[in-house]
């Protein structure tokens, strides 16, 4: 009988411990890096903010967020768990006050267990030639809607692979 009494109170905590965590157990898990790099006036983290949604979950991170690694360069101290597989929608917005000056949205295929990599870069021409990733990325460009600034383009930067997997 007691037999039948652990294994209900295994159970029991098996069920409890799938539902506490809406992105899923650790070794299932996908995870997103995020990255800015700018110069000039755009240089600040904080005029950037990350939407990312994955069905009915939905993470917000302020540009001012992250950690500053050097002159015109931030990115996420610790990767953002993301619920996978499926798609995942990303929308970034740069922001001079209350003007947006660019928004890039994109949806990404996630796959279980993967670390992904989301760099924005804020200039002229194709960034890959910046890239600190290995592989080869996936590159989106979306207009900057101001002069003066010294960029045209808002470039999103997308790569990916298996956790543990290198280039």
């Amino acid at each position: 009988m007691k037999r039948h009494h652990g294994w209900a109170l295994l159970a029991l905590v098996a069920a409890a411990a799938s539902c506490s965590d809406p992105v899923g157990p650790a070794s299932e898990r996908s995870v997103l890096n995020l990255r800015y790099e700018a110069t000039g006036p755009l240089a600040d983290a904080r005029l950037l903010t990350f939407n990312v949604a994955n069905g009915g979950w939905h993470a917000a991170v302020h540009g001012g967020d992250l950690d500053y690694q050097g002159p015109g360069i931030w990115w996420t101290n610790e990767p953002l768990p993301i619920a996978s597989p499926g798609t995942l929608d990303i929308e970034v917005l740069l922001r001079d006050g209350a003007d947006t000056l660019a928004v890039g949205r994109m949806p990404f295929d996630v796959r279980r267990g993967w670390s992904y990599g989301l760099e924005v870069y804020i200039g002229r021409g194709d960034p890959r030639r910046f890239s600190w990733v290995i592989c080869i990325p996936d590159v989106y460009a979306f207009p900057i809607r101001a002069s003066g600034m010294g960029a045209d383009s808002l470039y999103l930067v997308w790569s990916g692979l298996p956790r543990g997997a290198i280039c």
